[in-house]
């Protein structure tokens, strides 16, 4: 079942165009992999990655006119090619850390995207409204591009490279005189020159391969930055929106809108008849009269015919 797996996931992708091998690409400039590829070779199984992390080393320079040196040009030379050498590793060591500074505000930035999509999100769940939805828009776009600028910039800071072997010569000790230590013994070299021309020939090609592998992660450095700058375009739409968005009040319950008659529907009595509710009576407010009293109703005496008032 692991194998069948393993299959299928090599098998996707080929179809994603991100092939195993790509040696026939590599040629006299080297392949160097996007970071689309390098992503999904690290998430496939070990049987989908490529040798070297996909890298292809470019053709050396041509460097037959070492052989023509002698004597103290080859001195000079050695201590010019060494110190190339050393700069190309510190200029791509600069680009590393700056891809590294680059990342961290660009993850800070992705999550307060989030944040903001959130918020809108969030009002837009309590004003049932689609229109709010549409809003988070923007600030959903800035998390998108900010994290394609983060990866950019972590593909620069942890992508392995290549800057050649040149301290492999130096190691054996090669001195001025042609000598050399094996296991802690001395031993004279038959051509002292010889050993220096090999040891020069190293270094060229290292200086090349370091500044191969700079020039990839300054580009990719670069994008990171241009990716940036899209997210800060988007991430300050998305600032004016839910700006907005938080200064306008609730919405009101329906019927207590200012302006906004409520109308009640009809009711349907037996037989289709509408019944029509009862007008409404208005009382006016009783207030008590202060007036004389009322003069006492006559009587009459019996008999007499006469009433007493």
């Amino acid at each position: 079942m692991r194998s069948f797996a393993n299959r299928a996931i090599v098998w996707l992708f080929k179809i994603l165009r991100a092939p195993v091998e790509r040696e026939e690409e590599g040629g006299s400039g080297g392949f160097w992999p996007s970071s689309r590829q390098a992503f999904l070779w690290d998430l496939g199984p070990k049987s989908a990655a490529p040798g070297r992390d996909g890298l292809i080393p470019p053709a050396g320079p041509d460097v037959r006119w070492v052989d023509n040196l002698s004597g103290d040009a080859i001195e000079e030379l050695l201590v010019a090619a060494k110190t190339a050498h050393d700069r190309a590793l510190a200029t791509a060591g600069a680009t590393e850390a700056k891809a590294s500074r680059l990342l961290t505000p660009t993850i800070a930035l992705v999550v307060s995207s989030v944040a903001l999509a959130g918020l809108v999100l969030q009002k837009a769940a309590t004003q049932e409204s689609m229109w709010y939805v549409i809003l988070s828009v923007p600030a959903s776009l800035a998390a998108i591009v900010f994290l394609i600028s983060a990866v950019r910039s972590a593909d620069a800071d942890l992508r392995v490279g290549m800057y050649g072997s040149a301290d492999s010569l130096s190691v054996l000790g090669i001195a001025s005189e042609g000598r050399i230590t094996v296991d802690g013994v001395p031993v004279v070299l038959p051509d002292g020159e010889a050993m220096k021309r090999a040891y020069l020939k190293s270094l060229l090609a290292a200086r090349e391969l370091a500044n191969w592998t700079q020039r990839h992660k300054a580009s990719a450095v670069m994008q990171a930055r241009a990716w940036l700058s899209r997210g800060l375009v988007l991430f300050f739409c998305a600032l004016v929106v839910t700006g907005v968005v938080v200064a306008l009040p609730a919405r009101l319950a329906p019927g207590s809108a200012p302006g906004r008659t409520t109308v009640e529907p009809a009711k349907v009595g037996p037989a289709g008849s509408v019944l029509t509710p009862p007008p409404a009576v208005s009382v006016a407010p009783t207030s008590p009269v202060v007036g004389p009293p009322p003069a006492p109703a006559p009587t009459s005496i019996p008999g007499t015919g006469s009433s007493t008032p």
